[in-house]
């Protein structure tokens, strides 16, 4: 059911729309309009496109004063809509120009309207034509005569070269000809000031920005060969002026959130509205984009937190506690709709508890952390948490936010993202109190390794270069959690080269980590006391594992060679500690299965049995036993093979090889015997190797990846891509991306590796290209996807990084403004573009 004037009683189309396009009444209140006028005809004008000739609209005017009203046609509804519309006739026997060149169609003629370029064939001159793009406002126009257009010149050049021709040869010319030339230029000239000069009130018109080598062209750009340029004048619009282009975009979001036509979603329209307004500064009409995504349908309340919180966190900034308490409300409120898991929930309750944390609502805060908003722990997390740090700093780089990312992927990134959040918005304090409320020791552990991050990139912090906040924050914490802080705040403080400040930093990590004892190895006990074993808890080792590898990291991104293949040697041992050694528990559990008489015999000898009842009961428990070893030996080998492929690109090659090599030898005992180059650590490792010169060790990797069939697709795959990218050949990378298939593991029917990983590759290489000044590489690396979300997601994120330089966000948005991009797509791109203009608003205010 369309919504229905209360007035009128007219249906409306729209479902967002304020008043009554018939009687100009209030949608809700049914106030303020007029219902005459929704019953009158309104004569429909003869024609709408561009005339040949004046003689036929003057005719049309002056029949339609003299005719009776009842002889004029009523206007349909979609007459009224559409004020550019184009009747029938004149529709159907335009030429519908190609949208490139083909046989007989070489003469490229450029619509005035939108200026997109069409072919058509040379007898098309002085005919009517149809522009190509399917969304153009005005697409009927009259394309130059014969001798004024060649194939591939613009004709709003020669157009203007035709008509100054039949001024000059009036006597030759037909009254008709110089009325056509004359009404074509009038119309023209009134388009062109709608269009351009007349734009909204308090929005002036923009200055012309030059293109230069980086940066997307300029549609509209002088031809130097036609128009005499003011260079004065030029140099001195071109200054870049970030907020008179983002007043001139933000209306237009509004216009193209109520778009129908292939419009995905007109809530995310909405809501990517009022979002660029809250950034803006202009809550009000951010409230009234929130009420318009209200009325739509189907009912999606949910799409409103975002600019919601958003708002709140901006009331709170200003000191408005009432104002942030209403906008959290309504948030909260509309957050028990939200999807079980997605994306958009990730974001929203990340956002949102950190709002509701900092406002003194930890309650509400803590209840939005439920397990089924959480996302899976690769890559879908990840993205979300590089996305937001991006977003938080003003950055909107996810290759540079990728510095911050852990070893190991994060068990909780809701918790992590949240925690990052309240800290790169300023509540440092907060973010410590939060990480208490962790409901685990590992989360607890992450969260404050993302806090020891965050709170050195905050802009201004003093924890950039002082230890006394960090100290006084850790100091009751483990000394693997402390070593895990100092690590990131060493690693942090070297990316804003506070060299001094992060080797002050790595002190303290080594000096806690350093305090943690190295066990030794797990022995497997004689069988009777295997009955009576209980394993000790893994966290614990975990964390110490992990810790001691991101004090090798560190110490290795400081140049500290020989400290970190020590700290990478105990991040090793912490975890032989723990667990037996793969090749002796597996040894152990096949036997029960495989030698199950010898083992009962055993069993009875051991025990001093009596009954084989009591033999089967001790067989059951034995075995439960050795499972448990087994699974406990099988983390522990796959935590330690994927820290040493990290190690692997620090890069800590030659203390990896020694990792990999010092207990695979046949004469190793089984007890501590680990075999990683049968692992697909040898793919990496030998490649890394031969590209370092080390022939002999890469030769003995690659023996071990063909006899053991082993590949690692992901990591072949990012090589691959970036090769590419690097050499400017963004063509295929999108397509391979959009085609790769996780391995699955041995048994599995689907993969359990998280897919986002290709979204999340190529939007780091996207923003490598943006950052080297390719911007259009970096947008057809982006167009290349066949998933819109993907596409969405990359068009927000470079048109961000982008427009932080006005001059180059104006080209973008006048090549974007007139495509033919879904709605979704474009109002992502000038969503992006409204962020990255604040951001340099803010910047330079």
């Amino acid at each position: 059911m369309f919504p229905t004037c209360p007035a009128c009683k007219q249906s409306v189309l729209d479902d967002d729309v304020e008043n009554c396009p018939f009687c100009g009444a209030n949608m809700k209140t049914g106030k303020g309009g007029n219902q005459g006028l929704a019953q009158k005809a309104t004569p429909k004008p003869v024609a709408k496109e561009r005339p040949s000739a004046p003689s036929a609209p003057a005719a049309a005017a002056s029949t339609a004063k003299a005719a009776p009203a009842k002889s004029a046609p009523a206007a349909s509804k979609d007459d009224d809509d559409d004020p550019f519309g184009v009747d029938a006739a004149s529709n159907s026997r335009a030429i519908l120009l190609s949208p490139r060149p083909a046989k007989g169609k070489t003469v490229r003629l450029v619509c005035p309207m939108c200026e997109t370029p069409g072919f058509a064939a040379a007898d098309a001159a002085g005919k009517e034509v149809k522009c190509c793009n399917e969304q153009c406002a005005l697409p009927i126009f009259t394309a130059p005569k014969a001798g004024g257009v060649t194939a591939g010149a613009d004709p709003r050049v020669h157009a203007t070269t035709t008509a100054a021709a039949a001024t000059s040869s009036a006597k030759k010319t037909s009254p008709a000809m110089i009325l056509t030339a004359v009404s074509t230029l009038v119309l023209a000239g009134g388009s062109l000031w709608y269009f351009v000069f007349n734009e909204p009130a308090g929005i002036k018109p923009l200055p012309a920005t030059p293109a230069t080598g980086s940066q997307l062209p300029v549609t509209n750009t002088p031809d130097a060969g036609t128009e005499k340029v003011d260079d004065k004048k030029t140099t001195t619009n071109a200054k870049p002026r970030g907020d008179e282009l983002r007043a001139t975009i933000l209306p237009v979001l509004v216009t193209m959130s109520q778009t129908s036509d292939k419009n995905r979603s007109k809530h995310f329209c909405r809501r990517l509205t009022a979002e660029a307004y809250v950034e803006a500064g202009d809550l009000k009409i951010a409230r009234e984009n929130i009420d318009q995504l209200l009325i739509l349908t189907p009912k999606l309340p949910f799409h409103q937190i975002p600019p919601l919180t958003q708002i709140a966190w901006r009331e709170l900034s200003a000191g408005n506690a009432e104002g942030a308490k209403t906008a959290l409300d309504a948030a909260w409120k509309a957050a028990t709709d939200l999807p079980a898991v997605s994306r958009l929930t990730f974001d929203a309750t990340t956002d949102l508890a950190a709002a509701l944390f900092a406002s003194g609502r930890a309650d509400d805060a803590q209840s939005l952390m439920k397990k089924e908003n959480m996302l899976p722990s690769g890559s879908s997390g990840t993205l979300a948490a590089l996305s937001r740090r991006a977003r938080l700093l003003r950055s909107f780089d996810l290759e540079e936010s990728s510095a911050s990312l852990p070893i190991i992927p994060w068990k909780s990134p809701q918790w992590v993202v949240s925690t990052s959040t309240l800290v790169l918005r300023g509540h440092a304090d907060k973010g410590a109190e939060w990480i208490k409320l962790c409901p685990d020791a590992e989360t607890k552990a992450e969260c404050w390794a993302a806090w020891g991050d965050a709170v050195v990139a905050l802009p201004s912090s003093a924890a950039a270069n002082k230890d006394d906040s960090i100290i006084a924050a850790v100091r009751d914490e483990s000394p693997a959690t402390q070593a895990r802080v100092w690590a990131r705040v060493a690693a942090g403080r070297l990316a804003i080269k506070q060299k001094d400040a992060a080797n002050r930093a790595l002190t303290h990590a080594a000096t806690a980590i350093k305090a943690v004892p190295l066990p030794e190895d797990f022995a497997i006990p004689e069988m009777k006391e295997i009955l009576k074993l209980n394993l000790s808890d893994a966290v614990a080792p975990k964390l110490n594992a992990i810790a001691s590898a991101e004090v090798a990291r560190a110490q290795t991104l400081l140049g500290q060679e020989q400290p970190a293949t020590e700290s990478l040697t105990a991040a090793m041992q912490h975890l032989r500690g723990h667990a037996p050694s793969p090749f002796a528990a597996t040894r152990l559990f096949e036997a029960t299965s495989r030698d199950v008489n010898s083992v009962k015999a055993q069993l009875k000898t051991a025990l001093n049995l009596k009954t084989d009842d009591k033999v089967v009961q001790a067989l059951t428990t034995y075995r439960a036993t050795c499972r448990a070893m087994f699974d406990a030996a099988n983390a522990r080998f796959a935590l330690q093979t994927d820290i040493l492929k990290a190690a692997v690109d620090w890069p800590l090659l030659d203390a990896v090889w020694n990792e990999a090599t010092a207990r695979a030898g046949e004469s190793t005992p089984p007890e501590t015997r680990e075999e990683f180059l049968k692992t697909n650590l040898s793919v990496r490792l030998g490649q890394r190797l031969r590209a370092a010169g080390e022939v002999d060790q890469a030769r003995l990797c690659e023996n071990a990846v063909t006899t053991g069939e082993l590949t690692d697709a992901r990591d072949a795959l990012q090589r691959e891509t970036a090769n590419a990218v690097e050499k400017g050949d963004v063509n295929s990378v999108a397509q391979k991306l959009g085609a790769y298939q996780p391995a699955k593991a041995a048994g599995e029917k689907t993969s359990t590796e998280d897919t986002d990983w290709p979204l999340l590759w190529e939007l780091r290489l996207a923003c490598r290209l943006a950052k080297a000044g390719q911007t259009e590489k970096a947008f057809d690396l982006v167009s290349g996807s066949k998933d819109m979300l993907w596409r969405e997601e990359g068009f927000e994120m470079l048109a961000a990084i982008v427009a932080k330089n006005p001059a180059a966000a104006e080209p973008v948005w006048k090549k974007y403004r007139p495509s033919l991009l879904s709605p979704t797509e474009k109002i992502a791109i000038f969503r992006g573009l409204c962020a990255g203009l604040s951001s340099s608003l803010a910047a330079n205010p």
